[in-house]
Order: C-alpha cells, then structure tokens, then sequence
C-alpha cells in the first residue's frame, strides 16, 4: 500500500511559527547585548550605595560554582575599586544543601572584605525575592544607587524585577562564559515575560 503523503502545514500556522521564532531571536539579541553592556559604575563620580550580588549554585561540599565565583569576583573588584561601600549577597538554600548567602559571604569575607561590609539575604530563592530583600536593605541603608551582579543574561530581567520592587538598579555582568548559556539566554525569554505580567 503506498505511504499516504504528509499533510502541508497550513500557511497561517508556518507564518505564525516564523513570527514567533524571529521574536526569540530578536529578544535574545537585545537580551544579549543588554546584559554584555554594563551600566556605568558611576554616576558624575559618584559611587553606588550597594552592590547585591545574586545567587547561583553551591556545590554539596560548600565549593562555589565557577559562575558563582565570577559573580563574587566581580563584585570584590568593585568593592576594591572603591565603587561601593556595601556589599549585599542574595540566595536561598539550594538543591544542594548549603544557604547560598551564607556561602557567598564568607567568601567575600576571606578576600579581605570586613564582616559589617557584607549583608546575606538568605530569603532571595529567586530574582523577584532577592529584588524586594534589596528593597528593604536599600530603605534601611538609605541607599539610592544600587547594582546588580549576574550573568549577562540574567540582568534584563533583574532589572525589571528590582524596578518592580521600587529599586532602580544598574546592573554588571560577570566576565564568566560557558556553553550552557545558550540555553540560558534562551530560557529567559519566556522568563522575562513571566515576570513582566506578574503582579
């Protein structure tokens, strides 16, 4: 018996899948270009109030994650560079087992930076979290100038979320690259917009 031919997609639903495919692409691009774009760290020589660093994964036996580290590192180089006086770490306790903050600023307390310069959230189980922990840590402070710490993909939405908490935040990306980022950046597509219609 002869093999039946493939029923044609109908058109409207290939120009739909074209349209839809375009628009991830152009979001990643400006998602992309976004987070590789660092904010400037100064404003008229003015140094920013904070510094919050989200978190990412902590291995089992307390080890940071390379891209954790990067994150840290650059926030530390920050710190040295004399571009803010506070340091603020954001993680909750991940798959793993270790209180990602905790882990976080030990770490930057083992570089040389003073106890009473770095705060841990340990509430900040995702962006929409560590966003509104930085709110209340900003208001006590009375810190207007706040920067984000992440990979590049991350930082349009972080900044969407910290815009939604009440904190205008700039935002630094992490000098750390790997493959699986094509899936992060990806991903946060559909993230970004999740976020945009949360209330």
């Amino acid at each position: 018996m002869p093999a039946r031919p493939l029923r044609r997609v109908p058109r409207p639903l290939r120009l739909l899948a074209g349209v839809l495919a375009a628009w991830v692409l152009v979001h990643v691009l400006v998602i992309t270009a976004d987070g590789v774009t660092d904010d400037p760290v100064s404003v008229r020589g003015r140094p920013a109030d904070l510094v919050v660093v989200l978190g990412t994964k902590v291995h089992p036996d307390g080890e940071l994650s390379d891209r954790l580290r990067a994150r840290l590192d650059r926030a530390l180089a920050l710190y040295r560079d004399g571009q803010a006086p506070m340091l603020m770490t954001s993680g909750g306790r991940g798959r793993e087992g270790p209180e990602e903050a905790d882990v976080m600023r030990a770490y930057l307390i083992s570089q040389g930076v003073p106890a009473d310069r770095v705060i841990a959230d340990r509430t900040g189980v995702d962006t929409m979290a560590s966003a509104r922990a930085t709110a209340g840590v900003a208001r006590r402070l009375g810190a207007r100038r706040v920067l984000v710490v992440s990979q590049f993909f991350h930082l349009t939405r972080a900044k969407l979320a910290f815009r939604r908490a009440g904190v205008e935040a700039g935002a630094v990306h992490a000098g750390f690259y790997e493959p699986r980022d094509l899936w992060g950046v990806t991903r946060e597509v559909p993230a970004y917009y999740t976020y945009l219609l949360r209330r």
